[in-house]
């Protein structure tokens, strides 16, 4: 009779953390969202960062966002000026992903590099 039990409870256990994850997520999501009305970081882009978490561990990825708000404002401001000197009056919408994504692949191969020359600052 016990046997049945142990299966049903570690089955809503993983639907409980399951739950609570997606739960979190979305809670992430509209801090993010909120205050821009939907103007701010998106749901893949929080996403995407959430799954480079997993693979690169907390400080990694605070330094791969970093990186990737860095690369994407600069690119971004390069390219609002120049579409601004040919008279363009296209709307400037910012892509994050793929600047996010350039972040991940460099904090993925010279991360731990730039972490330690950066707190060698502090020591």
């Amino acid at each position: 009779a016990g046997e049945g039990i142990i299966p049903f409870t570690a089955k809503m256990l993983v639907k409980s953390i399951i739950k609570d994850r997606r739960d979190k997520m979305r809670e992430i999501e509209m801090i993010f969202k909120e205050p821009e009305k939907g103007r701010g970081i998106g749901g893949g882009d929080i996403k995407l960062m959430a799954a480079a978490g997993l693979l690169l561990g907390w400080k990694l990825v605070i330094l791969a966002f970093l990186m990737g708000c860095v690369l994407g404002s600069v690119i971004h401001v390069i390219r609002m000026r120049v579409a601004d000197a040919k008279g363009s009056k296209a709307e400037h919408v910012l892509a994050m992903g793929p600047y996010l994504s350039a972040g991940i692949f460099i904090a993925a191969l010279w991360g731990e590099r730039i972490l330690s020359w950066y707190l060698g600052f502090y020591a």
